[in-house]
């Protein structure tokens, strides 16, 4: 080519001499040569890439890969495969004398070039594949030994064209040797045909490229179609529940969920753990399941790789990042005015978590709408006003599985009236300048008597909360509540030893809290309490038996109660403990529990067991102390579905 330019260039320097020659006719020839020889450079540079492009789209096709995105570029296109590889495909305008470097399938299933469609060979004679690696299986069945002089074997090898000396060259070895292959000064280009995207010609190689919802098609000159499926991820894809592990102690374990979209019958879903860390993969379905990861100890920072196969050939893969978990909270001991409010608390932590409120605190503390998202680090709760006595609650920040990750500890004074008796009998004395048949709410300290709690029985008829958490008293006396009495939330004395029989028999106690202290609860202590929701046990509870009478159990009628948890101290539960609680659902004993007997009985007349007639009770877990369960302890626990030893 540079020749050709060369004696053109000297003729038009030659005639140049004469002032009356006309050059512009050479002047147009030579300026349409450089016009033509920089388009068939052009048309060269693109068919190599499209040459290698083919290669790519049938390594493709023999490696089962799908494409993944078939993105349009201004000159062609981009394809982008599952394994992240790609392949450019150039628009062009055709050579009427370019050569057309093609593939064909042979008999054996495998596809080989072709030079304007014919077989192409190697110095053997060998068709030469289009698909393999260069230097692996020879045709001859001997590794790398198809080529001359130590060079690579013929599979898998790239053809690469160029123009020289207004030739095309053809290389099958890396660029080493050319081979002549025709004449390129022919056709200017000007009366090619389109490119690809479904119109004739692209620069000799591909037809056109089209695609549906399902495939993409590749039309090579001869007419023959490649054809390799998409990979719509919409279509078969893994998604997790989460994606970031974050365990608190080494040797704890997270489950996570995962779903498979347009699963089939043979998905398979496979894991791989490093640095100590372990999985396992539970499919409950065929696009459902759960992945269970265990933490090393020390926890050190790792990854997990998830595989998902559609029992042909795609696959996904994701992963799973395993750190370890922290959480940091400056304060979780928190006292709040009577007046409520908002509270803010400060935290920082790379663990999900959910904050869970006690039921029986939820009328008065709750999470500020729309204030926080999961792993944020503020939390913002609201804070009722308390006209009441003091109260508190315990917040539990828990994590996907429901394992407490920190706690927060609300106190709430109250507005009520707080006095002190220094001596036995003198309440009614320490009220006297105080309107005490109006008052609500009390606290009282210090001593008090028989006398003292009749004074309250009789002449306070509008006290609804009472806190005598800090009153110095064994044994409360006999009946001090009974009945009539209008008190609905009271805190019990951190000294008190024994709660007696029916102390609150049919009262109109809406909570109670329970001190440590407390040992025994008798007989129909709290019996016929239709209106108790809320029994709170103190922590380090010292209770050692919850009594019974026959049919009259200490919480025996107990009708709003909903849920009790039983102290790890206590030892005996006792026949009618909790008969005709019919809306206790949830029944659940205290870690380290030393529970020996669940009592029950009958007589001609009647039965009572410890939980008879407990009809919303669905399941319960007997601690492993537990030694006798009596006739009829569960008699009338008519939803009762699951009980675990």
């Amino acid at each position: 080519m540079k020749n050709l330019l060369t004696l053109l260039l000297c003729g038009l320097l030659l005639f140049g001499c004469s002032d009356k020659y006309d050059d512009s006719a050479l002047r147009n020839d030579l300026n349409d040569l450089e016009k033509r020889v920089a388009k068939l450079e052009e048309l060269c540079k693109q068919m190599n890439t499209n040459i290698s492009s083919l290669q790519k789209i049938v390594d493709a096709f023999e490696g089962h890969l799908s494409i993944s995105q078939v993105e349009q570029i201004t000159d062609g296109y981009i394809i982008h495969f599952s394994d992240g590889s790609t392949a450019t495909i150039k628009n062009g305008m055709n050579s009427g004398d370019a050569p057309v470097i093609g593939v064909r399938q042979d008999a054996d299933g495998m596809y080989y070039w072709t030079l304007n469609g014919n077989w192409l060979t190697d110095e053997k004679g060998n068709k030469v594949k289009a698909q393999g690696t260069d230097g692996k299986d020879g045709v001859d069945g001997e590794d790398g030994t198809n080529g001359t002089d130590g060079k690579d074997g013929a599979d898998g090898i790239t053809p690469q064209l160029k123009i020289e000396n207004g030739r095309w060259m053809l290389s099958m070895d890396n660029g080493e040797t050319w081979t002549d292959i025709g004449q390129a000064t022919g056709a200017d280009g000007t009366d090619g045909k389109d490119g690809v995207d479904g119109k004739d010609g692209a620069n000799g190689i591909f037809k056109s490229v089209t695609e549906d919802d399902d495939n993409v098609y590749f039309t090579l000159e001869d007419d023959s179609v490649i054809t390799i499926p998409k990979s719509d991820h919409s279509k078969f894809a893994i998604t997790f529940d989460t994606t970031d592990v974050a365990i608190l102690n080494g040797g704890e374990s997270k489950t996570i969920s995962y779903t498979i979209t347009n699963a089939t019958e043979n998905t398979v879903v496979k894991a791989i753990a490093q640095d100590g860390w372990k999985v396992k993969v539970n499919a409950t379905s065929t696009n459902k399941g759960t992945i269970t990861i265990t933490a090393p100890d020390p926890i050190v920072e790792s990854e997990i790789l998830v595989f998902a196969n559609d029992g042909s050939y795609r696959t996904v893969m994701a992963s799973l990042n395993c750190m370890q978990g922290q959480i940091n909270m400056a304060d979780n001991s928190i006292n709040t005015v009577p007046a409520g409010g908002t509270q803010e608390i400060k935290l920082t932590t790379n663990l999900n978590y959910t904050v869970e409120i006690p039921e029986e605190a939820q009328s008065w503390l709750s999470l500020a709408p729309e204030t926080r998202a999961m792993r944020e680090d503020t939390i913002v709760f609201e804070v009722a006003a308390n006209d009441g006595i003091s109260r508190h609650a315990t917040v539990a920040l828990k994590d996907e599985q429901g394992s407490i990750l920190q706690t927060i500890i609300f106190r709430q004074l109250g507005t009520c009236d707080e006095i002190h008796v220094e001596t036995k009998g003198e309440l009614e004395n320490v009220l006297a300048d105080y309107d005490y048949a109006n008052i609500e709410s009390l606290k009282i300290t210090g001593v008090l008597n028989d006398v003292d709690f009749l004074f309250i029985y009789r002449m306070m008829p509008k006290l609804k909360n009472l806190d005598i958490a800090e009153v110095d008293i064994a044994a409360l006396p006999r009946q001090a509540f009974y009945k009539s009495t209008n008190v609905e939330n009271l805190i019990l004395p951190n000294t008190l030893i024994t709660i007696g029989e029916k102390m609150f028999y049919q009262s109109k106690l809406k909570s109670v809290v329970i001190s440590a202290s407390v040992e025994t609860i008798e007989a129909a202590a709290f019996n016929g309490c239709s209106s108790l929701a809320t029994v709170t046990f103190e922590k380090g509870s010292h209770l050692k038996t919850i009594g019974s009478r026959y049919d009259y159990g200490a919480f025996s009628g107990c009708s709003t109660l909903t849920s009790i948890e039983i102290p790890a101290s206590v030892e005996t539960i006792e026949a009618s403990a909790f008969k005709g609680c019919s809306s206790l659902a949830t029944v659940t004993f205290e870690q380290g529990s030393n529970l020996k007997t669940i009592g029950g009985g009958y007589s001609s007349e009647s039965y009572y067991g410890a939980f008879s007639g407990c009809s919303t009770l669905t399941s319960i877990e007997i601690p492993a102390s537990v030694e006798t369960i009596e006739a009829s302890a569960f008699k009338g626990c008519s939803s009762l579905a699951t009980v675990t030893f």
